[in-house]
């Protein structure tokens, strides 16, 4: 069943008063400030338009039971939730056809004022009719009182040519039938104006599986690596960590299994089976490697690369006259690398002994902004569920030139073909990566491919010599990204069962461990807790 990739223009007109909270504190006195992308525009956040489109997408199916938009069609435009299947594994997930940005406001038609719009609220006894003390709210406003403010926006749709035309006109029932949006709604703020909503295609679809053909010349047998420069079309959320029990973050590099993932996805919607047993591009894919994306500063430098856990520094030295000591290649025998003081290692370091050995070992820092956003369930009556409420942290992914202009921040990727054979389905997979994917991480970010594909340089390989250890040819290999590398009920020491890893690894039987440093920790979080080997 293939699938055509179309893009749905939606606006939403809201009459001032509304309110859609940010995070950030904006200005001195006031307790609720609108939320604003990077660029400082006010938006309404995707997942609330999400949330909204699908209660009254429900709504309506209940009340013409089905007759114009179905369940089913809701939970394969929207998404639902994995299930437990009957030998108790859950299903896979059922991802949603359908994929929103935010909306911003559209500021070209005058609708906002240079003046800060402020509305105090207060309230007021029930007994005495008096204000309480201490119950006054200031709500900062994005347009004048009365003034009718759009927002726009655009959700990417994978549709078959006969199901478009019902999906368009269902979000477009539903969006006139939301009676208000954001904070505040019971108490009267938030008034969508049905009338001067809107949704429509943009331009007409495309196909989702490219052509290989243009990419001939570019992607030859001998072409082992590739290099991508690529760009995202919004805040990025991938690789999250738990900082909280319920405030997730993400990392500033995008894992190279997202991005296979969204290829595999790609492939599925183009009418594919990768998963299945025999399928060229599904077996090409599986064994082709996809490096983690790094992000890139403004010279084009690798950003936020790792450094060696084998470094020390002297904590008591300037800042000026910080200097490193690599403990694996050091060639003294004075336990304090040469320091004054007692070495510091990694864990240890303050923020200019990690800011010192990024400047001399040119590994800088991305410094990229992090974008706090509050999200909550919406429960069936369009209103938000109690003990719902979280906070996803995500990634710019615009970069600033320090002069207020800011413009899309590049990450560097590498795809290896590692002993694909067959040229075709490596072509298009590749192909697929140069035509762009769409719903990358939490936000379902639009990977777009800037520069390449280019042939990539592999890292030059060079012994060292090591002064007091015997053997031949020794290597300092740098491990940049977590890996599986021993048995977890191995009570073997630890580097007799890294160096069992590198034997199998490097085919060398005779491989000799000379030194390690590793940090290590239980994996899996969440995931792992809830699915216990036992």
């Amino acid at each position: 069943m293939s699938r055509k990739r179309y893009e749905i223009e939606l606006c939403i007109a809201i009459r001032s008063p509304f309110l859609f909270q940010g995070l950030a504190a904006t200005a001195l006195g006031i307790d609720a400030n609108a939320l604003r992308n990077e660029k400082g525009v006010p938006i309404i956040p995707a997942d609330h338009v999400r949330g909204l489109v699908r209660a009254a997408l429900c709504e309506i199916a209940k009340a013409t039971d089905g007759s114009v938009v179905s369940q089913n069609d809701i939970d394969a435009w929207l998404g639902a939730p994995s299930r437990l299947s009957t030998n108790g594994e859950m299903e896979r997930p059922n991802r949603g056809l359908l994929l929103f940005a935010d909306l911003e406001l559209d500021q070209q038609e005058d609708q906002t004022t240079e003046r800060r719009e402020l509305l105090h609220r207060v309230r007021i006894d029930r007994e005495t009719g008096a204000a309480e003390e201490g119950m006054l709210q200031t709500i900062e406003l994005v347009c004048p009182l009365g003034k009718i403010a759009k927002f726009c926006g655009t959700i990417v749709a994978y549709l078959e040519d006969n199901e478009a035309g019902n999906c368009i006109g269902a979000l477009e029932k539903a969006i006139k039938l939301l009676p208000a949006m954001g904070a505040l709604k019971s108490v009267g703020l938030g008034e969508v104006v049905g009338e001067e909503c809107t949704v429509r295609p943009k331009g007409d679809p495309s196909e989702i599986r490219p052509s290989a053909e243009a990419l001939s010349g570019a992607v030859s047998r001998s072409s082992d690596t590739l290099e991508f420069d690529i760009t995202f079309d919004r805040p990025i959320l991938v690789a999250t960590r738990h900082l909280a029990d319920n405030v997730f973050a993400g990392e500033s590099f995008v894992p190279g299994a997202a991005i296979k993932g969204a290829i595999a996805r790609r492939i599925e919607l183009a009418g594919g089976s990768p998963d299945a047993p025999g399928d060229a591009l599904g077996e090409a894919l599986g064994r082709l490697v996809i490096s983690h994306a790094w992000p890139l500063d403004a010279e084009g430098r690798e950003c936020d690369r790792a450094l060696p856990l084998s470094l020390a520094v002297d904590p008591e030295a300037a800042e000026e006259e910080v200097s490193l000591r690599d403990a694996l290649s050091y060639q003294g025998t004075d336990p304090l690398l040469g320091f004054a003081h007692a070495p510091a290692w990694q864990p240890d370091w303050k923020d200019e002994h990690a800011k010192a050995a990024r400047n001399l070992l040119d590994r800088p820092a991305s410094q990229m902004a992090s974008l706090p956003r509050g999200h909550t369930a919406i429960g069936p009556d369009g209103i938000a569920s109690d003990e719902q409420l979280f906070v996803m942290v995500a990634r710019s992914n615009l970069l600033s030139d320090g002069n207020g202009e800011w413009q899309p921040r590049r990450w560097r990727l590498r795809v290896h073909r590692n002993g694909v054979d067959d040229d075709d389905a490596f072509r298009q997979i590749v192909s697929i990566l140069c035509n762009g994917l769409d719903g990358i991480g939490r936000t379902g970010a639009r990977l777009e491919v800037v520069r390449g594909p280019q042939e990539g340089k592999a890292p030059a390989v060079c012994p060292v010599t090591l002064q007091g250890k015997q053997g031949g040819e020794a290597f300092i290999v740098l491990l940049e990204t977590p890996a599986v590398m021993t048995d977890p009920w191995d009570t073997r020491p630890m580097a007799e069962q890294y160096q069992d890893y590198f034997r199998w690894a490097s085919g060398v039987n005779d491989l000799e461990l000379l030194d390690h440093f590793a940090q290590r920790e239980l994996a899996g979080g969440h995931v792992a807790r809830r699915r216990r080997a036992w």
